[in-house]
């Protein structure tokens, strides 16, 4: 059987016998974008799971509109290591499914994620805003001019801060968060167009996640002190671990460090 006859038959027999499906997992596999769009659209009742992982096809025209029609029951999505799925697209799937309650996206530019209506400059609604528990996503394209290694130049004096302010506002929305990820799951660098997670910058605003267990800040160029780490052991009382700090014989943290092994053991490092 050739590949067009046997996709066919697959996509047929999903729709036609297999009404129960729920989940869609893709990995490495290379479908153009009609092949995506057929299995997006094959299930009788929409899929509560979507997994694109490694998958190099754009996921534009036709297979994103099926999956935004998937967003009324998409509880879990995931598109990692995926080239050519926008910030844009990620931010497009997370305002419109109101049950959703995982997200695994790779890159989105700050301006992109803040998601501010541009005549009134006020923070669009998201409709997972209410059912959201975990996020793993790599907020990008922030100035840092505090940093030598500044990836983004600031237009004028502020502006670095001014958008760091603008994601905080959009994550302090989130409020049902278990686990948040801002870096990598793993150290593939620094990354230096990040969030500073400072006080001064605008930490102060995510004092409402309080259900906040996971932290995951790997590869981040963070300017955390003791001063940060008691607000948070103080504002999230069900935090219990961040990734990303390291030892303290090790991390540029130390201080930080130190002082919650000393005062908060409780929370793994």
């Amino acid at each position: 059987m050739q590949f067009r006859d046997f996709f066919s038959s697959l996509v047929e027999g999903i729709h036609t016998h297999m009404p129960k499906l729920n989940k869609l997992i893709l990995r490495e596999c290379n479908l153009d974008n009609n092949d995506v769009a057929a299995l997006l659209s094959s299930s009788h009742h929409g899929w509560k799971e979507i997994v694109l992982e490694g998958v190099p096809t754009a996921i534009n025209g036709p297979a994103m509109e099926v999956l935004m029609q998937q967003c009324s029951v998409l509880e879990k999505f995931v598109a990692d290591r995926c080239e050519f799925f926008s910030g844009h697209d990620a931010v497009r799937v997370l305002a419109s499914s109101p049950n959703l309650h995982t997200s695994i996206t790779a890159r989105v530019d700050a301006i992109v994620f803040a998601d501010r209506c541009p005549h009134t400059g006020s923070l669009r609604e998201w409709a997972c805003e209410a059912s959201l528990i975990s996020l793993r996503i790599r907020i990008t394209g922030m100035p840092r001019p505090d940093l030598l290694e500044c990836q983004v130049q600031e237009s004028y004096p502020g502006e670095g801060r001014e958008i760091q302010s603008q994601v905080y506002d959009r994550l302090a929305r989130l409020t049902k968060l278990e686990s948040l990820w801002l870096g990598e799951s793993f150290s593939s660098g620094s990354q230096f167009d990040s969030l500073e997670l400072s006080l001064e910058s605008g930490l102060h605003k995510l004092s409402g996640l309080k259900s906040l267990k996971e932290l995951g800040v790997i590869s981040l160029a963070l300017k955390i002190g003791v001063e940060e780490v008691q607000w948070m052991a103080e504002n999230w009382p069900e935090l219990r671990t961040i990734y990303g700090m390291g030892l303290p014989n090790e991390s540029p943290y130390k201080e930080a460090v130190e002082w919650l092994q000393r005062n908060r053991p409780d929370i793994r490092l």
